[in-house]
């Protein structure tokens, strides 16, 4: 065995880098993270070095979606069932997914690798001044493994939900200063909190950029609407009519400008027949698991919910549709192809993830995506609150 390792010394290092492309992500992850007993050195140091070997551990596949339902603790992962042990996906997290970018998830007080293991605390957040206090504050990861293995975490200020028509003997859940709501949004000047895997630093002396929304949001109240990232860049999909109508939009950042394209999504939306079997995507319930969400009560009138997969195409045509109801939320984009996931409420405990396919307009049922007995804990407060498309990242 040790002529045989001392062989490939002789190879130079572009071939031998050459050989060790062929194999798979997990593998040359393996083969790095191994101790010299069982990869020499040599090996090791050519998967650090060479940029091609580089590439193949960066995100490439989507591996499932994360997602955050109200009033449960942990983020649940809806996935076709996979060899590769995804932490967090049959396991649960240590928080719910606030946000994910190529292969990190940003969780409230730390940021993970799942596919490696790892998880890095966050500092303290400082405190808001008595402004910024009016406002709630979303997280965002920023994470370009072509470019650094550091990430940035950003705490972008949002103008707080105004529940306009409450009854007059109700108070409003969030009282807000009338001179802050007649200021001008996005402000002038905003200090941006910004934490750096790099320095550890805050960054506060940065300029910002705004996109506006596409100009059929105007006529929205409360649209139902995602921004995400697909094939041709970034996109913005919207729920209308009651979950009947789909539009997409792509930005084009073209010619020193950004301006957003209407794509020819811009249709109504049929829905499959109804499915009460599982596909070939599975959620892996790890809420509960926990037996403070276990729910006691008669199981002997619970709606029979062990459905087994009967179907010989994933992907069903325009034709086997109807058009009656609509889709509740839309769940993100295929990082790598132009699909959009979204959710459909059937019945009590039962709901369906499904794909739609922009380019075909085909529409693929990939299981069922409600949480056992979820209604039964929520009742009629129960919704997807966010989603998180997930593709696994190898790089260190």
């Amino acid at each position: 065995m040790e002529q045989e390792s001392d062989r490939t010394k002789m190879l130079p290092d572009d071939v031998l880098a050459g050989v060790l492309t062929r194999l798979a992500p997990r593998s040359l992850a393996t083969s790095h993270l191994a101790t010299s007993q069982c990869v020499c050195k040599t090996w090791r140091g050519i998967i650090d070095d060479h940029r091609a070997l580089r590439n193949i551990f960066l995100p490439n596949s989507l591996a499932g979606i994360f997602i955050n339902f109200n009033e449960l603790t942990y983020a649940e992962f809806f996935s076709r069932p996979s060899p590769i042990k995804v932490v967090g996906g049959g396991e649960r997290l240590a928080n719910r997914v606030e946000d994910h970018c190529n292969g990190l998830l940003l969780l409230y007080d730390a940021v993970a690798n799942p596919i490696r293991g790892w998880e890095a605390p966050l500092p303290p957040r400082p405190p808001q001044s008595l402004w910024a206090e009016c406002f709630f504050e979303d997280s965002y990861l920023v994470f370009d493994p072509t470019v650094s293995s550091d990430y940035h975490v950003f705490l972008i200020p949002r103008i707080p939900y105004i529940e306009l028509d409450i009854e007059p003997f109700e108070d409003p859940v969030v009282e807000i200063d009338p001179v802050v709501l007649e200021s001008e949004w996005p402000p002038t000047s905003w200090t941006l909190l910004v934490f750096s895997s790099l320095n550890g630093l805050s960054l506060s002396d940065n300029t910002y950029h705004v996109i506006k929304p596409p100009k059929s949001l105007e006529s929205e109240s409360f649209p139902n609407c995602y921004l995400g990232n697909s094939k041709k860049g970034v996109y913005y999909a919207l729920l209308l009519e009651n979950g009947c109508k789909l539009q997409v939009w792509v930005l084009n950042e073209s010619h020193g400008h950004k301006e957003w394209i209407l794509e020819k999504h811009d249709r109504d939306l049929k829905l499959p027949l109804p499915c009460l079997n599982n596909g070939p995507w599975i959620l892996e319930d790890v809420n509960y698991n926990e037996e403070k969400y276990i729910q006691h009560y008669d199981e002997t009138n619970a709606v029979e919910e062990d459905f087994e997969w009967n179907s010989d195409n994933d992907v069903l045509d325009t034709e086997d549709t109807i058009n009656k109801g609509g889709y509740d939320s839309i769940l993100g984009f295929h990082p790598f192809k132009e699909i959009v996931f979204l959710s459909r409420k059937l019945d009590r405990n039962l709901s369906r993830g499904l794909a739609y396919h922009l380019n075909t307009s085909k529409i693929e049922d990939l299981g069922n995506l409600c949480p056992k007995d979820y209604d039964d804990i929520t009742g009629q407060r129960g919704r997807i609150e966010a989603s998180f498309m997930y593709t696994p990242c190898w790089v260190k």
